[in-house]
């Protein structure tokens, strides 16, 4: 039932399962969720571990400034990925998609640049 997954799962560097578990789900929302966070763990342990590896080569001064930096970072993506109040389960599915899509694509980005491909993952 492709018009039941959430919009944002067309988006973003993800694991194929993801989308075999979403469309496995056949549109029932916990299986979707279920799905969706399943891929978010996963995409969040491999930002976690590039996360890691970027602090244990700054000093003390740097590691409290990229700490800042990523506070700022979940709090935005937080805020971009909060469905509305009083909305359905879609704009939920879809938020928490979003999750997912924001999390990789930081890994993405701070994994080239930690490999010395700068700052914009290219």
């Amino acid at each position: 039932m492709p018009d039941a997954l959430p919009s944002a799962s067309c988006n973003g560097p993800r694991r194929p399962s993801y989308q075999a578990c979403l469309g496995a789900s056949d549109g029932v929302t916990a299986a979707m969720n279920d799905g969706i966070g399943t891929e978010f763990d996963y995409q969040d342990a491999r930002l976690n571990k590039v996360y890691g590896a970027l602090r244990a080569a700054l000093d003390p001064a740097q590691k409290s400034a990229l700490r800042r930096e990523e506070l700022k970072w979940i709090a935005s993506r937080d805020a971009a990925c909060a469905p509305a109040k009083d909305v359905g389960t879609a704009a939920r599915l879809d938020g928490n998609a979003c999750r997912v899509d924001r999390t990789a694509e930081l890994e993405r980005m701070l994994g080239a640049h930690a490999a010395g491909g700068g700052t914009d993952g290219q």
